[in-house]
């Protein structure tokens, strides 16, 4: 299993509970810290590792928990995910759950080698935040499903209180 995490100088605020949280994970996995910064940057990252093993990614903003990790390592299903709350413009507009993001998602190989990185790898003059609908798109398309494991905390959400499972480590 390879675990990415994706993270950039912007926001760095945002970003230092997911690093605290990294730390205790790391106590029992292997994480890759990618730093993205340019436009194709994200895209290259998670081309890197698709194929090689069943893949996990934590995005920047995102607080994932051990116990998180290990229901998305032992699950069965090709792709899973944890949903997230998020506001496109700015705090006052209202939040909405994201369930098709790339935030804290894991995609096993079998998923990755029937939708190979060929199909959404710098498709055109995309945006690097973009990756998640190229990805999730292509799957969605084909009739298949995140199966959502619950919630996790995200930091672009300052009144995120919608936690579903305990804090375990």
């Amino acid at each position: 299993m390879i675990i990415l995490h994706t993270f950039s100088r912007m926001r760095l605020r945002e970003q230092r509970e997911t690093w605290e949280a990294l730390k205790k994970i790391r106590t029992q996995y292997h994480v890759i810290d990618i730093r993205v910064n340019e436009k194709t940057d994200y895209d290259d990252a998670v081309s890197k590792v698709w194929g090689e093993d069943n893949v996990i990614i934590i995005e920047q903003d995102i607080v994932p928990w051990c116990s998180q990790i290990r229901a998305l390592e032992s699950c069965v299903c090709d792709w899973c995910a944890y949903r997230y709350q998020i506001r496109y413009v700015d705090d006052h507009d209202p939040a909405y759950w994201v369930t098709h993001g790339l935030g804290f998602t894991k995609f096993s190989l079998v998923l990755q080698e029937r939708f190979p990185a060929e199909l959404w790898y710098h498709m055109g003059e995309w945006q690097w935040q973009n990756l998640d609908c190229r990805i999730t798109g292509l799957i969605v398309q084909s009739g298949l499903a995140p199966h959502i494991h619950g919630d996790v905390k995200h930091n672009r959400i300052a009144d995120w209180t919608g936690l579903n499972e305990n804090r375990g480590g």
